[in-house]
């Protein structure tokens, strides 16, 4: 029996030294998305005994800091939640994750992933994530409301003014946003771009190889203002968060508001089938259609030691089932087309919208450099109080200049 001892100990101690324990970051945004990880975590290591993962979670802002300390340090989790776009490639940039190259040649993600979604990971020939989950952003609208006044979703510019216009005659507020914490203005300002100047244009402002001076961008701001002018916004909007704004919808004291699915979670259960959806208008006929589409994804530490381990996780993380599952628990659309059958139906305008796009953009702060966002969101917000101009485009040019 001594001996039998002796040999389980070491045995137990061979075990042992024969798992891999992997840390991996990821930012909540409520309680039950922790749940949801920790079960998908389960079920990884109940497939692969040998790999075990420690989760390290933290919430938005909690996050954004601890990154910030991973990679002045070099020292962090091996496998961390991240946003594609600029936010990614400055990552990549600084050597503080690494090229997930083999995986996409060997692991079948070419195949998986539609070549929009790879583009949004990939710079020099090189491709730095895994995409996991993405949302769309787009107009949702009272049902209700439009069927008492007798109003189709726009498809063109002209017909969203006629429709916002109509709302206001009939003493709602067209449109309904909050902007105390300022970021939800950042979208008007994306989509006007992509749809009056395109997808290459505004890549180049973001990547700040434009002057915001530019007549393109002036054209923007100029059509952005005929809507403030015109009243079309809520009053208090800067007094509001996002999720205030959004019960003007509910009460049907407004028509519409574009904001991400994201939103969808939020919705009270017995208002989901009063909500509908529809994409931002067309502008000009001769530009293609592009959309905003903020990107979920997975990238492997340069710091790591384990990247074997990791890559069998990733390949894990990168499973159709898998995707479906996180998606699903965060409100959003998975990013491999295997794991959308389920997808509810506003999510599904997302797919759909995914299917005609031929470009993608994440969003104001995720494509451009952070220290430029910072500042220049507030901006963005401060024109729909202020819809002056020429102060607005000086301001973001005077940005742009400080952060070559």
């Amino acid at each position: 029996m001594k001996y039998l001892g002796m040999i389980l100990l070491c045995f137990s101690l061979w075990a042992e030294a024969q798992e891999t324990t992997l840390e991996v970051g990821i930012l909540l945004a409520n309680h039950g998305q922790g749940k949801g990880y920790r079960e998908l975590f389960n079920r990884f290591e109940a497939q692969q005994p040998e790999i075990q993962v420690r989760l390290r979670a933290y919430t938005d802002q909690e996050y954004k800091q601890k990154l910030l300390h991973w990679v002045e340090t070099r020292q962090g989790p091996d496998v961390f939640y991240w946003q594609a776009g600029e936010r990614l490639f400055e990552l990549a940039r600084g050597n503080s994750i690494r090229s997930l190259n083999p995986l996409w040649q060997d692991a079948g993600w070419e195949t998986r992933f539609s070549p929009a979604i790879k583009a949004l990971m990939t710079e020099n020939g090189q491709v730095y994530a895994l995409p996991f989950a993405f949302y769309q952003w787009g107009f949702y609208y009272s049902k209700p409301v439009f069927e008492r006044l007798g109003l189709e979703a726009p498809a063109t510019w002209n017909e969203f003014t006629q429709v916002a216009e109509s709302l206001k005659q009939h003493g709602l507020d067209a449109i309904t946003i909050g902007t105390k914490f300022d970021w939800p203005a950042a979208a008007w300002f994306d989509y006007l771009n992509l749809r009056i100047n395109g997808l290459a244009f505004y890549q180049s402002l973001l990547a700040g190889k434009v002057s915001y001076t530019d007549p393109k961008v002036r054209r923007v701001l100029d059509t952005w203002k005929t809507l403030i002018d015109a009243e079309y916004f809520v009053a208090a909007h800067s007094t509001l968060t996002w999720l205030q704004a959004m019960p003007e919808l509910y009460r049907k004291q407004a028509g519409m508001t574009l904001i991400g699915n994201f939103v969808e979670s939020k919705i009270p259960q017995q208002k989901q089938t009063e909500i509908g959806f529809f994409p931002f208008p067309e502008i000009d006929s001769s530009i293609p259609r592009y959309e905003l589409m903020p990107m979920e994804v997975f990238v492997l530490a340069d710091w790591s030691t384990k990247a074997e381990q990791a890559y069998t996780l990733l390949k894990f993380l990168a499973e159709p089932e898998t995707q479906r599952t996180l998606a699903t628990g965060l409100g959003y659309i998975p990013a491999t087309s295997e794991g959308r059958g389920e997808v509810s139906r506003l999510s599904q305008e997302g797919v759909k919208l995914l299917k005609v796009s031929q470009g993608l953009m994440q969003y104001f702060d995720r494509d451009t450099k952070q220290a430029f966002s910072r500042k220049a969101v507030p901006v963005l917000s401060r024109f729909l109080r202020e819809p002056d101009v020429d102060a607005t485009l000086q301001a973001l040019e005077a940005l742009r200049l400080a952060h070559q």
